[in-house]
């Protein structure tokens, strides 16, 4: 088998082939040549190129990116010099990695069939001893070992080869030559901006220098200057109280106007400290216009459980029909009532280092999808890791996480080229993680903390 292991960034996990400077210079022209008529619209080869990334990085087996390649319609004869011209630009090559690792995560289990979510986003259903196969893989291994593993348990080398084969032809099998994480991506995939400042909402001047800079930020990226995103790509942030005393409905209104050339959805996400937030957050987005997608943050460090079944017993006297996400925050207690609220909730989480997880069999499929999602080490999936999800405090600093801890990356009158090279730094370095419990505004060497693979905690 030939594995894809980029040269720009030999050793890392999962890092994407396709820059910024390949896609400027057209490299996708040929392909959307080539592409039937009714494919050929406006910004196909943004399009096409966005599902490629997710396609073409290092680590996946070759066969599965030209059956992924060809799944979008690009003949495998094309898809094979696509490739080719990529290997002759050195941006990659095909070879045997050292280790295999894999960031499959299990949803459900029907019968004699698993189905298993690929880091690519795909599920795949695969029968329940390939699935044991993937799980006796933890963290990235060295390949002759994880053969041997699974010699002795399948009984024979070629029974531990063929499912080596087909693991890699799903994309749940993946190789390297190193377990380091990615440096490479494509600007901060997401901005969070503090929606208040000394007890106000944002003014209107204020909110003119923030679309300024989110503008001017945007337009130094292939993808986001065509408006063309991988997530949400703006978040609002406050504390709900503040927001519930100084604000009203036409002042989201207002705002929604001014956002809508960013995104479709914006997503608000204000920290509270009650279970009754809950219902007041469920008024606020009935009197505000279905452009934002709601939700709350609460901290667990502290008063752990007992918050979580007021919450509870706040959302069933209420009888809501819209499903809001709620992010905790957990300390080193794992509180009992988790997984009921999971079923009430989108429940998303992020967690200090010291936290102790249960057994993830003795979890339901869905709360396990959640823990599996939100806790477990995360490869250097697009989306996670320092620098990828920017905030902005109601004074205009900008730093590297929303959550407490993040590392100062300056202010917004520096401008876009100056925080996306201290961003692209703080990524290098490998040192940018933030840590739970720290201050923003401290200094950012006392805040840098070496992470290598495994966060602190999951940026939101």
């Amino acid at each position: 088998m030939q594995w894809l292991i980029s040269t720009l960034e030999p050793e890392t996990v999962d890092g994407p082939i396709l820059t910024e400077e390949l896609l400027q210079d057209g490299i996708m022209r040929e392909i959307t040549d080539h592409l039937p008529w009714f494919k050929k619209t406006r910004q196909m080869d943004v399009i096409l190129a966005g599902h490629l990334i997710h396609i073409i990085r290092s680590g996946y087996e070759r066969e599965f990116v030209l059956r992924g390649m060809e799944g979008l319609d690009i003949p495998r004869e094309l898809a094979e010099r696509f490739l080719h011209v990529l290997e002759e630009r050195g941006c990659c090559r095909f070879g045997e990695g050292r280790y295999f690792y894999t960031s499959a995560q299990f949803v459900s289990c029907l019968g004699k069939r698993t189905t298993v979510q690929s880091c690519s986003g795909n599920k795949v259903i695969v029968s329940n001893t390939l699935a044991e196969c993937l799980k006796l893989l933890r963290g990235a291994m060295p390949r002759e070992n994880y053969q041997q593993v699974l010699t002795e348990y399948l009984g024979k080398k070629e029974y531990a080869e063929q499912a080596c084969q087909t693991l890699a032809h799903q994309g749940l099998l993946m190789s390297c030559d190193s377990t380091q994480t990615s440096v490479s991506d494509y600007g901060a995939q997401r901005w969070n901006l503090e929606l208040t400042h000394e007890g106000e909402l944002l003014s209107d001047e204020v909110w003119e220098e923030r679309l300024n800079f989110l503008v001017e930020a945007f337009q130094g990226s292939y993808f986001q200057s065509r408006n063309y995103f991988f997530c949400t790509p703006v978040r609002l942030c406050g504390d709900l109280g503040t927001v519930t005393r100084a604000g009203n409905a036409q002042y989201f209104w207002d705002l929604s106007f001014k956002l809508q050339r960013f995104a479709k959805q914006v997503a608000i996400n204000l920290r509270a400290d009650h279970s009754s937030a809950y219902k007041q957050l469920q008024e606020l987005r009935l009197q505000s216009p279905a452009f934002f997608d709601w939700g709350l943050t609460f901290d667990l460090q502290q008063q752990g459980d007992e918050l979580l079944q007021e919450l509870l017993v706040e959302i069933k006297n209420g009888q809501f029909s819209h499903v809001i996400e709620v992010r905790v925050l957990l300390g080193d207690e794992w509180p009992a009532s988790l997984e009921l609220l999971s079923q009430y909730v989108r429940l998303k989480l992020s967690s200090s280092g010291g936290l102790k997880i249960p057994p993830v069999e003795e979890m339901s499929p869905v709360f396990r999808h959640v823990v599996e999602q939100s806790l477990k080490p995360h490869c250097g999936r697009e989306g996670c890791g320092a620098g990828l999800s920017l905030y902005v405090d109601g004074r205009g600093d900008v730093y590297s996480c929303s959550l407490a801890g993040g590392v100062a990356l300056g202010h917004i009158e520096d401008g876009p080229p100056t925080i996306e090279q201290r961003r692209r730094s703080l990524r290098r370095d490998r040192t940018g993680a933030c840590r739970f419990g720290a201050n923003p505004g401290t200094d950012a060497k006392e805040t840098w903390v070496a992470t290598g693979t495994h966060p602190d905690f999951i940026c939101p």
